[in-house]
């Protein structure tokens, strides 16, 4: 989360407006509400998925931010990126556009060359992919954005250890490899959810179900992650207790396979 706050802390002063998508990863939620927020900072949660336009409608001139997730944590729903970034400089070029691509990975969705001024990943996840290292990058093309956001680094200190670059320079090598088995295990493992009679709804964007398929085949967004419902009146905790395979635990993109109820 520490690169997250870098752009807070780096692009947002007092009465300033951020628009976030609402079912974002919930430190990101609870970084604009419980935090930031007592700075004077407000924040707008509002519902991309359905269109893109709707962010017409919580633009003000304050708003300096516009925060997207693609797919979103843990409902996997998309945004249409480059529509809502096209929409967002139309109405105010200053305004920063940042997308958290921590779920679909760089390998499957390149947000900077759908219109976003900063794609946030977690190093955690899927880049590093050995579950033992705690970090995060920004990527940018703006050359202002950079300077400002090199400062905040060196700033707040936020900044990994050298064994820690080492470990994912490691990761990095294998990421091709393990994205590939990642996404075909959670192909196999949602086509074989929507089809059980316990489950009421499977979440995975590579389906033809998945309400933003069609966004999906355009810009892309699945990964290992699969979001799913069981139907009424199952009882989760059983239902977690009774795996054999998985382990209940938070985190994503190592070599285990996590479950986890929100």
């Amino acid at each position: 989360l520490a690169a997250v706050s870098s752009v807070c802390l780096t692009l947002l002063k007092k009465h300033d407006h951020a628009i976030i998508v609402d079912d974002a990863y919930s430190g990101t939620t609870n970084l604009f509400n419980a935090c930031l927020s007592r700075f004077s900072i407000e924040s707008s949660f509002v519902n991309l998925s359905l269109s893109p336009s709707a962010v017409t409608q919580h633009l003000r001139p304050s708003t300096r931010i516009v925060w997207l997730e693609s797919p979103s944590n843990p409902s996997l729903r998309l945004v249409d990126i480059d529509a809502i970034s096209t929409l967002v400089h139309s109405y105010d070029s200053s305004i920063v556009v940042v997308v958290d691509n921590t779920f679909a990975s760089p390998l499957n969705q390149s947000p900077l060359l759908l219109g976003a001024d900063i794609c946030h990943a977690s190093l955690t996840k899927y880049i590093n992919g050995h579950t033992d290292v705690i970090g995060g990058c920004l990527s940018m093309n703006r050359k202002d954005l950079y300077e400002k956001l090199l400062s905040s680094q060196s700033l707040f200190q936020m900044n990994l250890s050298p064994f820690d670059c080492y470990l994912v320079r490691r990761g990095i090598t294998t990421l091709a490899l393990r994205m590939r088995q990642h996404m075909k295990n959670a192909y196999h493992v949602a086509q074989f959810l929507e089809r059980h009679p316990a489950i009421e709804r499977v979440f995975y964007p590579a389906l033809p179900s998945h309400p933003q398929h069609e966004i999906y085949k355009k810009q892309g967004g699945a990964s290992g992650m699969c979001s799913y419902v069981l139907v009424k009146d199952a009882d989760v905790k059983q239902f977690l207790m009774a795996l054999k395979l998985c382990t209940v635990a938070v985190s994503l993109g190592g070599c285990e396979t996590l479950l986890e109820s929100p």
